[in-house]
């Protein structure tokens, strides 16, 4: 079983943006109403619409194969090694959806030359100064040691969503929250990464206005599992070198996908509004706020902007 073959994705290269755009279009991949960038994130340019349509033929062929079926395609691949269990080589569990996202990401670095995967394994931290590509990425620096290096960088360090992005700037309407200082705050403290993100004003005016922008849970339910994740992906819900079952939980699948991309939506609304006018209120509506109890105490730690915020959101089952 093969999931697209290296000489259909040369054809994909050979065709012009307006044919690949007209592809992406019958593939379901572009929505109506929902921009380029959005639909094959980051930019929508000609190599971002050839992944996203490598992407979706890979979860189209391979979404209804049976597990045993999948693991082969894995092994073929060289995604599952000898001697090292399935949780490892499909994190976080092994199963089907993890085995779907290890294909898929391997499929979409395949793509790229080895130029592209060294500058992806210096930006990510796997290639150290001074030292050689064949001890970064064992055994000998090749296209396929890079590639094999990045699927496995570790998931779930603090470190990937405390660094700073380039060229962005906080976002301005989230005044009178606490910035970020390298250290989560107790309110947002086991919240997946994308809301700490929104709640620590991680993230630029663009993102979140991209995040409101999402779409509804009932137009996401009807979307594939590759297009759910796509829509993560370029919504930022789903962060580099962390998990999809940490940025989406509880599991990564479909249903905690759509789930996280509404809440990272609900919760970029809710810090465009102001404490007095808008949240407070809010909290009392929902019955957060008790009569004869201080904000602090209805909304722990500190009845500030992030604590109403995150109090809201587990009121409305967000999170």
């Amino acid at each position: 079983m093969v999931v697209m073959t290296t000489q259909k994705e040369k054809d994909l290269h050979c065709k012009n943006v307006t044919e690949l755009k007209e592809l992406a279009e019958q593939l379901g991949i572009k929505k109506s109403g929902v921009g380029w960038e959005i639909c094959c994130p980051p930019d929508g340019n000609k190599s971002a619409i050839i992944s996203a349509i490598v992407r979706s033929s890979c979860f189209q062929e391979l979404e209804h194969q049976t597990l045993d079926d999948l693991r082969q395609v894995a092994i073929d691949l060289g995604i599952k090694k000898s001697g090292v269990s399935w949780e490892k080589c499909c994190p976080p569990d092994g199963n089907k959806p993890a085995i779907l996202s290890a294909i898929a990401n391997h499929q979409e670095l395949d793509q790229k030359n080895v130029e592209d995967l060294k500058q992806m394994a210096i930006d990510l931290g796997i290639k150290k100064t001074g030292v050689g590509w064949d001890k970064c990425c064992p055994p000998n620096g090749n296209k396929s040691a890079i590639m094999a290096a990045i699927l496995g960088a570790k998931d779930g360090t603090a470190g990937a969503l405390a660094t700073p992005m380039k060229d962005s700037k906080p976002a301005t309407e989230c005044e009178g929250m606490t910035p970020a200082k390298g250290k989560k705050t107790d309110a947002v403290d086991g919240l997946p990464p994308c809301l700490i993100a929104v709640l620590e004003k991680q993230m630029t005016t663009s993102e979140l206005d991209s995040l409101r922008a999402a779409p509804c849970m009932e137009k996401i339910q009807k979307m594939t599992l590759a297009e759910v994740r796509d829509l993560a992906t370029s919504l930022k819900v789903k962060v580099d070198k962390i998990g999809w079952s940490t940025c989406c939980p509880p599991d990564g699948n479909k249903a905690a996908t759509a789930c996280a991309v509404t809440a990272a939506k609900r919760a970029a609304e809710l810090a465009a509004m102001t404490v007095d006018n808008d949240l407070k209120p809010l909290a009392i509506k929902l019955g957060i706020k008790k009569d004869g109890t201080g904000w602090d105490q209805c909304c722990p730690p500190a009845g500030d902007k992030c604590s109403l915020i995150v109090a809201i959101l587990r009121r409305e089952e967000h999170v």
